[in-house]
């Protein structure tokens, strides 16, 4: 065998050891990113299930999908979910974990800009924050931009804007349009109006929302229990 055909043979086989070393990368920030979305979709159903130790287990595998795959916008979602939940727990202290949250949410969105649920996201860290600024109201315009129809900025407009009304909040004025929109939309759709009525109840909103209703149509105002 000439000098060149073992430099070929060495190439072919530096290049397969690289693509096994890519795949098995791969395929390990998948097991963790399946894990940690798993995980993500427990604490959303059942919060009070949670201690420190899976969230420092979980914590690191979120970390790992995104030192081994950079460029993932969702891994960095996920990464910053984690982190976000690692405050509500209380595993993180406010200020710092929800600013890691929020560099890693503002990550992803820079890898996948016209993705809605990420600056919704960000609209909920800067009310945990209680910063209502104009980062937020930009946050807020990407995000019903973008998500003119989703259900779960529904929700979430309705919630920030029930929350404003009942503090009365100035930040209420600059999002009152589309709070209004989203109201009824809200209450339209299936998968968020009993939470839209929950809401409205628990702020003991009834009659105030009734008037915000007052030029929609009858089924519409019938949504809510005292409207007539």
């Amino acid at each position: 065998m000439t000098r060149a055909h073992y430099f070929v043979v060495a190439f072919i086989i530096t290049l397969c050891g690289f693509g096994l070393h890519q795949a098995l990368s791969f395929g390990r920030a998948s097991y963790d990113h399946y894990a940690v979305s798993n995980m993500l979709k427990h604490w959303q159903n059942f919060p009070l299930e949670h201690n420190n130790k899976d969230y420092s287990h979980f914590k690191t595998r979120a970390q790992q999908t995104v030192l081994h795959h950079p460029h993932h916008a969702e891994y960095w979602d996920h990464l910053a979910q984690v982190t976000e939940w690692g405050f509500i727990f209380g595993y993180e202290k406010r200020e710092s974990g929800l600013l890691e949250a929020k560099k890693h949410y503002l990550r992803a969105t820079e890898l996948r800009p016209l993705w809605p649920d990420t600056w919704a996201a960000l609209i909920k860290l800067k009310w945990r924050l209680q910063e209502f600024d104009k980062e937020l109201l930009y946050y807020f315009e990407r995000a019903t931009t973008l998500g003119p129809q989703k259900p779960e900025i529904h929700l979430l407009v309705v919630e920030l804007g029930l929350a404003l009304y009942a503090n009365n909040h100035f930040m209420l004025i600059n999002i009152r349009p589309e709070f209004n929109r989203r109201l009824v939309l809200g209450l339209k759709h299936p998968n968020t109006r009993e939470q839209v009525r929950k809401l409205i109840d628990q702020y003991k909103l009834q009659v105030v929302a009734c008037n915000w209703l007052k030029n929609e149509d009858s089924n519409t105002r019938k949504l809510i229990a005292k409207c007539k």
